[in-house]
Formats: C-alpha cells, sequence, structure tokens
C-alpha cells in the first residue's frame, strides 16, 4: 500500500488513477487515518475502457475532499491490488523476443578491415601482411 501526505496526494492520485485506466491496478482500497472510506474497483470483470475511466473518476471523488482538509498527522492509505496478468509474458512471447535478439547476433554490423575493404580493426585481427 502506499500512505500519501497532504503535499503529494494529487500527484499519488493521478498515478492510481492511471493505473486503473492501463489496467496495471484491478483494485484499490481506500483508508484516512486507519479508517476505510470505501473501494474503487472497475465494474466490468473484462474492464472495458469507460468501466476503468468511471474507476479512476471515482477514486478523484472518493478522496477529493478529503485530502483537501488533511491536517497536521493526518493521513490517507491506498491499499493496491494490482492486475498482474497484464504484466506476465508468455513462454510463447518470450521465445518470440528471444528469436529477434539471435537475429541481431549473427547479424555483421561493421565488416572487419582488410587491405581491400574499410572497417573496423580488433587486437584479436590477424595482420594479413605477416
Amino acid at each position: 500500500g502506499y500512505t500519501v501526505v497532504k503535499n503529494d496526494w494529487k500527484k499519488a492520485v493521478k498515478q492510481l488513477q492511471d493505473g486503473l485506466k492501463n489496467k496495471t491496478i484491478s483494485t484499490i482500497k481506500v483508508s484516512f487515518n486507519g479508517n476505510s472510506v470505501g473501494e474503487v474497483t472497475p465494474a466490468s470483470s473484462g474492464a472495458k475502457k469507460a468501466d476503468r475511466d468511471a474507476a479512476a473518476e471515482k477514486l478523484y471523488n472518493l478522496v477529493n475532499t478529503q485530502l483537501d482538509k488533511l491536517g497536521d498527522g493526518d493521513y490517507v492509505d491506498f491499499e493496491v491490488t494490482y492486475n498482474l496478468a497484464t504484466q506476465i509474458i508468455t513462454k510463447a512471447e518470450a521465445e518470440a523476443v528471444l528469436t529477434k535478439l539471435q537475429q541481431y547476433n549473427d547479424k555483421v554490423l561493421i565488416n572487419s578491415a582488410t587491405d581491400t575493404v574499410k572497417g573496423m580493426v580488433s587486437d584479436t585481427q590477424v595482420d594479413s601482411k605477416n
């Protein structure tokens, strides 16, 4: 979870709203000074864009008036549940990335320099004149 003080609340809420909108966050429970005030979860299990946007707006409305009134020593807690299914790649996706990287491993970017070809000289390169 996150504990936020008065000076930083707008930035923190914006980041949490972005997480709801881009599906990285599935649920946020909000507490003020240790007392629960609500939970924000997109309405549909498929989390359509309109539902995610509505959840982000609900989060803002839930905390806006309360956070503006935070006094010294007051705090708000956000208990965040991340939607890990959107962050984990499959074995097939990982293998596709590996295959793409291996293609670059075999690609010659700069030729080795010779008497007739311009290129890069390596300290392990054999001198053709000796």
